[in-house]
């Protein structure tokens, strides 16, 4: 039933109609409100609260809608959608290590947004060579001859005007910029500088982590250039090998220093200093009544290793030139806790002698490398190890022999380098040495080997271009 008030409103907009039948118009939309189409005009439909034309279309809700939303870009650009859609835009990724992800903007209808951004990615390089600082790097090749690898094995880096006045023109004056590294660019390698001279030779030791074995080549990096560097020599942990270490590369005073444990020995009777080695190491030169004393330095244990490189420039005659020897006052020469001379053993041919005697009251005196006059820079070294005593010349086991129980070891008895001022010495070692060591270690055959390539030949450390 319609109300009354609707059935005013009908005949009104009804009578409007037949007053003008040659008009167009027709009741507006909207204009009579409905529940049922009971409600409406005939040929009229009730949709959403209201009687409509069954001729006219319902209207639709126009309107814009504005994209507030932000978003962060690396420039600045223009997103425009119409309608229900979707702007998606890509990932902007820098040079380097940053990366700038743009978000979705999303707007229904009619829609325009506008955004700018900063990039704040970052570059990274981890890979930073030379080191920050420093200006320059070199390789470093060390080739192998020998059959295994060595692990901690000290390494000489030589140094001379004609091949490397580049460097020298870098570096700092002392060298204290130097810098090691292994060949993965970041471990830093231990060094001892034992001589630094820009205007000559020098020579630094580096202990590499490991030697690797013939064919293949052991690789290391130098740098240098940091006017500001500090120092970061380290000797003690380059020669963990050994038990003392003399470089006699001092050029004056009574001290002959050790690089290891700070076992200093004594120059006696002023040897010649700063005499010139087999490749640019210094070298003290020996004569009548000069050594090096070592005081009580005990070799006690059932393993040792006496090595040296030593200029041999003659044969001594009917006499013994002992390059290093332990033994107690007044004792005969068979009575020396170890000794390592060079021999005259025949006319016009001397040998390399060492002797050893044991707590069990055995010795063994053995001998090799025979020579002529002038050999030059021989390697020499003893090794006693496994109840067995070896000598080797430059490299090359040249005798062995047993030997029970424990080296002799003397409270009261001294040890010394040229060994010139014990008893029992009727012909003072007069030629220099360039490098003296002992180690309470039995080294293998192929570590001596090693250490004679890397003290005596040109070949076995290169320092190359990168």
């Amino acid at each position: 039933m319609r109300s009354r008030t609707q059935t005013s409103a009908w005949l009104l907009a009804l009578g409007s109609a037949l007053l003008c039948s040659a008009c167009s118009l027709s009741p507006s939309q909207g204009q009579f409100a409905c529940q049922t189409e009971a409600d409406c005009p005939r040929g009229w439909e009730c949709r959403g609260g209201y009687c409509y034309s069954g001729s006219e279309p319902i209207p639709t809700d126009s309107h814009t809608d504005t994209d507030t939303g932000s978003e962060t870009q690396s420039t600045a650009g223009t997103d425009t959608g119409t309608g229900t859609g979707s702007d998606t835009s890509t990932t902007d990724t820098g040079t380097g290590t940053g990366s700038d992800t743009l978000t979705t903007d999303t707007g229904t209808g009619t829609g325009t947004g506008t955004g700018t951004g900063t990039d704040t990615g970052t570059i990274s390089d981890t890979d930073t060579f030379p080191p920050d600082g420093w200006l320059e790097c070199k390789v470093v090749r060390v080739t192998n001859t020998t059959a295994t690898s060595q692990s901690g094995f000290p390494v000489p880096v030589r140094f001379n005007t004609g091949s490397h006045g580049a460097i020298y023109s870098v570096a700092r004056s002392d060298g204290a910029d130097l810098r090691f590294f292994a060949s993965d660019r970041i471990t830093a390698l231990p060094h001892e500088i034992e001589v630094w001279n820009p205007s000559g030779s020098s020579v630094v030791w580096v202990r590499v982590p490991v030697l690797l074995a013939s064919p293949g080549t052991t690789d290391f990096y130098l740098c240098y250039g940091n006017l500001s560097a500090a120092d970061t020599q380290n000797p003690s942990v380059v020669w963990t090998a050994y038990s003392g270490v003399w470089h006699l590369a001092e050029q004056s005073g009574t001290v002959a220093v050790d690089s290891k444990n700070g076992f200093d020995g004594e120059y006696l009777g002023s040897p010649g200093f700063g005499s010139a080695g087999p490749m640019g190491d210094l070298a003290v030169a020996f004569g009548t009544d000069q050594a090096i004393d070592l005081g009580d330095l005990s070799l006690a244990g059932t393993t040792l290793t006496v090595e040296a490189l030593v200029d041999v420039g003659d044969c001594p005659n009917t006499a013994r030139k002992r390059i290093f020897a332990r033994a107690d006052e007044g004792a005969t020469f068979d009575q020396h806790e170890v000794r390592l001379s060079i021999a005259y053993n025949n006319p016009a041919k001397c040998q390399v002698e060492l002797g050893v005697r044991s707590d069990a009251g055995v010795s063994a005196s053995l001998v090799g490398g025979s020579f002529n006059t002038n050999p030059g820079w021989m390697h020499v070294a003893a090794v006693f190890g496994s109840g067995t005593v070896r000598l080797y010349v430059n490299g090359v086991e040249q005798a062995q022999a047993a030997l029970a129980g424990s080296l002799l070891n003397s409270p009261t008895a001294k040890a010394s380098w040229a060994a010139s001022l014990l008893p029992a010495v009727s012909s003072p070692f007069n030629d220099p040495i360039a490098e003296a060591r002992i180690s309470h270690s039995a080294l293998s055959a192929n570590w001596i080997a090693a250490q004679n390539a890397a003290m005596r030949t040109s070949t076995f450390v290169q320092i190359l271009d990168p």
